[in-house]
């Protein structure tokens, strides 16, 4: 019996691992298939169901990925990347206020990740709420500095509520800073804003 319970974990173990990196590399299928068999071992693993939750959610399976996370969550109510990966999955299909409730559950319980404050943000400014996306940005500045997608879109959450000022000095940080190819165009609205 002990033995058994060994090989089973053993097994699990060896699967749930395989699945982590077969996401990794992006090996999708793969990784649903290790995440499949390791759960045939061990179905109270949470990692393996946000691997395969991430795995069908990079297969465009947004439906299979929230279904994955909410098991997850069922397992462990605590935990921050189930909800920040539901929420982007969430965000996908279009429920900004499901997105937006399990974005603020993983602030709640992981208040210093970055991303989940950058993903609330971009959430805020779709529905027309760049107030609340500038202190969403600001937070996950605070946190990740070198974040300089989050300048940019304080940047345009300031031009959208008609503040040049600071709208230009993000811009600015995101150009001095910025590895992204973009800077042509930041620096078309830069200079229409600055007129």
């Amino acid at each position: 019996m002990i033995l058994d319970h060994w090989i089973k974990h053993t097994l699990a173990s060896i699967y749930r691992n395989w699945g982590e990196t077969f996401v990794t590399r992006g090996q999708v299928g793969d990784a649903v298939r290790a995440c499949n068999a390791a759960l045939r071992f061990n179905p109270h693993d949470t990692d393996v169901y946000l691997n395969r939750g991430l795995a069908w959610a990079e297969q465009g399976d947004d439906h299979a990925a929230i279904a994955d996370y909410t098991t997850a969550l069922a397992l462990n109510p605590r935990l921050a990347r189930a909800y920040l990966h539901r929420g982007a999955a969430y965000e996908r299909l279009g429920d900004h206020a499901a997105a937006y409730g399990d974005l603020n559950l993983a602030i709640h319980y992981a208040p210093k990740w970055s991303s989940a404050y950058f993903q609330r943000g971009l959430i805020s400014l779709q529905l027309g709420n760049p107030a609340a996306a500038i202190s969403d940005y600001s937070a996950a500045i605070r946190l990740r500095p070198q974040d300089t997608i989050a300048y940019r879109l304080r940047a345009e959450a300031y031009q959208s509520m008609g503040d040049r000022v600071n709208a230009c000095r993000d811009y600015r940080r995101y150009l001095k800073v910025t590895i992204y190819g973009d800077q042509r165009v930041i620096r078309a609205r830069l200079d229409e804003i600055s007129l």
